[in-house]
């Protein structure tokens, strides 16, 4: 969910800003305003989150989700019958945006793949995820 919106201006075109979404700008920024340095580090902040949630977009997974997933050994994976298997995972390519994981143990080893926008749908990092789908 995003908390930031793209700013345009009065005609509608996009001015590459980002500001807070009117349900969140109230509970972030006070009454009464602090000075101009804690002004400007609101405003930095809005900026920055509003470019991690547009990567977040492009990439269809929550960063936090696609980090802690770089730090794993294993990702649960639902085949097409709906059986939920741990396998070893063996990269993530953010490039394609797909995580590439060893499919059989004996006697060859295979890779398959799976999108990173399905996070939830048919892998996961733990099998509750896919239990819950």
């Amino acid at each position: 969910m995003r908390l930031t919106e793209k700013e345009t201006d009065i005609i509608g075109v996009e001015t590459g800003f980002y500001r807070l979404k009117k349900d969140y700008s109230n509970s972030f920024i006070p009454d009464k305003c602090g000075n101009q340095r804690e002004l400007n580090s609101v405003f930095l902040g809005q900026q920055k989150l509003g470019q991690l949630e547009d990567i977040e977009d492009e990439f269809g997974i929550d960063l936090i989700t696609l980090f802690k997933a770089c730090q794993q050994k294993y990702v649960f994976v639902k085949n097409a019958f709906g059986e939920i298997n741990s396998r070893e995972l063996y990269y993530i390519d953010i490039y394609t945006k797909i995580i590439v994981y060893y499919f059989e143990y004996q006697p060859e080893r295979q890779l398959m793949y799976q999108h990173l926008n399905m996070y939830g749908i048919t892998w996961a990092l733990t099998r509750e995820e896919l239990e819950n789908e």
